[in-house]
C-alpha cells in the first residue's frame, strides 16, 4: 500500500498479489478516491463480483485481478478516463 507524499491517509496504490486473500472486494474500495493502481492478482480465493463503487475511483489507471475467482459483469466505469 502506497500513500501520497507524507499523508498516510491518502492511498494511491494497493498492491497485494499472491497473498492468499479470500472473500469479496468490499464496497468500501470506492472510498479510495485517489488510488491509481490496484493489484490483487494471484489471489485465487477472492470471489464475488467487482463492486459498483469502483466507478468512484476516477484516478484509477491500472487494475490487475488476474487469477481471482470473480464472477459477473464488469460494472459501468463512469468517468475512469485513464483506465
Amino acid at each position: 500500500v502506497f500513500c501520497k507524499g507524507s499523508n498516510p491517509h491518502t492511498i494511491t496504490e494497493v498492491t497485494l498479489p499472491m497473498n492468499g486473500l479470500s472473500g469479496s472486494i468490499p464496497d468500501e474500495i470506492g472510498l479510495l478516491v485517489e488510488v491509481t493502481s490496484i493489484g490483487l492478482w494471484q489471489n485465487e480465493a477472492i470471489t464475488g463480483s467487482i463492486p459498483d463503487t469502483i466507478k468512484n475511483l476516477v484516478d484509477l489507471e491500472v487494475i490487475n485481478i488476474n487469477n481471482c475467482q470473480l464472477s459477473g459483469t464488469i460494472p459501468p466505469m463512469g468517468d475512469l478516463k485513464e483506465l
